[in-house]
């Protein structure tokens, strides 16, 4: 499937060789060998300023950024009741949440851009959708807003890179088989879901971030926390085994999620 939106070309500036004509001797010329070499000096010099009419344009084009405020809208078919994603996003708020039962699609949403941002770009490689803005930055002054819906009863694969961002993540009506995220100088706050499909395997890392992970009543899952500078709140429902904090569904349950939280200086947070 083709990419949304069409990737701006980025040519380089061409150089010119100058020559320097020293003015030491007069230079007679017949005339019509006068009257051919101003014909071709015209053609020529009408080439050259086509030549970087052309590249003007080229290089404009190439800096141009999305409208600021204005959405930009994408979507993903479904195909199946399996899907894998990977989203990244810098300098931005972040929302992720179930589209509505009867939406076809796999992924759908939309992307504000702020001041100098780049457009949404949404690629299909192979069995993973990638959403992305083009030239993204997490030094981008004006903040930008992702809203993300993903298909509810699927079995997801997903991945999240998330640098100066604060999001919302909730994907209790859905079924993972794998998560991973990073989130770097972010605030990241997770809602998982209460089913998984097999023993599910995730990953949190955040750098100089907080992060908070909400897990529903009567889901089956082990949370394994590495700090270095940082804090970690887990309530008493957890029962602390084996370096890990687990629900009381965990031990015995087939489909599971083993979820670790690497986080170098922030807080640590399950609910």
């Amino acid at each position: 499937m083709a990419d949304l939106p069409t990737i701006n070309d980025h040519p380089s500036d061409p150089t010119s060789p100058t020559k320097r004509i020293g003015a030491v001797a007069r230079i007679v010329i017949p005339q019509r060998r006068h009257r051919l070499l101003l014909a071709g000096a015209a053609g020529a010099i009408l080439l050259l300023l086509i030549v970087i009419g052309v590249v003007v344009w080229l290089n404009t084009r190439g800096d141009n950024h999305a409208t600021a405020g204005v959405a930009q809208t994408f979507a993903a078919p479904r195909a199946g009741n399996s899907g894998k994603i990977n989203i990244t996003a810098n300098a931005a708020m972040v929302s992720v949440h179930p589209l509505d039962t009867g939406n076809p699609n796999l992924m759908q949403g939309s992307f504000t851009p702020g001041k100098d941002r780049g457009d949404a770009l949404l690629q299909h490689n192979g069995d993973t959708w990638a959403l992305q803005e083009e030239n993204g930055s997490s030094d981008s002054a004006d903040s930008a807003t992702w809203d993300v819906g993903i298909a509810p009863g699927i079995a997801l694969d997903l991945s999240m890179t998330l640098d100066a961002t604060s999001s919302d993540v909730d994907l209790k009506a859905l079924s993972l088989t794998s998560l991973n995220a990073e989130a770097n100088a972010s605030t990241f706050r997770l809602v998982l879901p209460a089913t998984y499909t097999g023993d599910a395997k995730g990953r949190i890392k955040a750098a100089a971030g907080n992060v908070q992970v909400t897990i529903p009543p009567g889901a089956a899952v082990r949370i394994i926390i590495e700090t270095k500078a940082g804090s970690r709140d887990v309530p008493a429902r957890f029962v602390q085994k084996n370096g890990g904090y687990e629900t009381p569904e965990y031990a015995g349950a087939k489909d599971r999620l083993t979820l670790t939280i690497s986080a170098n200086a922030g807080r640590v947070t399950i609910i």
